[in-house]
């Protein structure tokens, strides 16, 4: 038979520091969450910016957040005389549960401070490649790029990464700094192609587009130059020849805005085969195999 809960039970229970202390826990996360919705609300109705918009609910939440782990660490620790017991109890804590947590949220305050990327960077870690849509405490979410997909498009996935990898593996932004990467296109052409005249082609093609950047390019190394110990000294285009089994192989290296690199590329190809069409002195190569075989006597 269950036992009936008499009200000296109750009693007891009220007067449970334990108890009462859980009820003033949950009391700080529902008044602090109810006050978290209504500045969304107000930045919703008074911020018409998105990426403003955006930013200030970020930062609302990451001061709520903040503010709710001070106010429960008062409450649990207040009565806590030794001040040794405590660094004790929070040491084991972090030990044995909170040790990835804890190292997320120093990656965290090291993305927010240092700032080794942003929102809107594209950035790999790990071999995770992608464009960066969030940053919370815990995770630093992608819309990644690659994997199947080529020339650094999107998948359509969304992934997260945890903010402790910061401290693991290196970062690769490919907007820090400057906003340029460098790509290159390959053609192979056949041994009797005039290997001069296809390198003018390729030159030709890419030879506006490099014009139109040159000046963002000049001013992005020179604020690189201000932070790093960078040597950059050649900015145009340049064809390099190589001779392969097939044929001729002429690899075109130019400078391109990093998220117009498979725009571009499509460009200089399909330009390419418009500019050779027709030509006698220009050939495109291919793979070919010749079979021989002993005549029967």
């Amino acid at each position: 038979m269950m036992e009936l809960f008499y009200p000296e039970s109750i009693n007891e229970l009220l007067t449970n520091a334990v108890f009462f202390k859980i009820i003033q826990s949950l009391l700080v996360l529902i008044v602090l969450w109810f006050i978290s919705k209504i500045v969304n609300n107000m930045i919703n109705r008074s911020v018409k910016q998105k990426r403003k918009s955006y930013t200030m609910k970020k930062l609302n939440a990451y001061i709520t957040t903040i503010i709710t782990i001070v106010l429960i660490l008062m409450i649990w620790f207040s009565m806590v005389k030794s001040l040794a017991i405590m660094i004790s109890i929070i040491s084991v804590g972090i030990a044995l549960a909170l040790q990835e947590v804890i190292l997320a949220i120093a990656g965290w305050f090291f993305i927010i401070f240092k700032k080794p990327y942003e929102v809107g960077d594209r950035i790999e870690i790990n071999g995770n490649k992608g464009d960066i849509i969030d940053i919370d405490v815990y995770n630093t979410t992608i819309l990644e790029i690659e994997n199947w997909v080529k020339s650094d498009q999107a998948t359509g996935r969304i992934a997260k990464i945890p903010n402790s990898e910061v401290f693991r593996y290196p970062v690769f932004n490919y907007n820090k700094g400057w906003k340029f990467i460098w790509d290159e296109v390959s053609v192979t052409i056949t041994f009797e192609s005039d290997y001069k005249a296809a390198e003018k082609i390729l030159l030709s093609i890419i030879e506006e587009y490099s014009a139109s950047i040159q000046d963002d390019v000049e001013k992005s190394v020179r604020k690189l130059n201000r932070k790093y110990l960078v040597h950059f000294s050649i900015f145009t285009p340049k064809v390099y020849v190589t001779i392969q089994d097939s044929g001729i192989e002429l690899t075109l290296r130019f400078l391109v805005v990093v998220k117009a690199r498979r725009d571009l590329e499509e460009m200089v190809f399909r330009q390419f085969l418009d500019k050779i069409k027709g030509k006698k002195n220009v050939t495109l190569a291919y793979n070919t195999y010749r079979i021989t075989g002993e005549r029967d006597h």
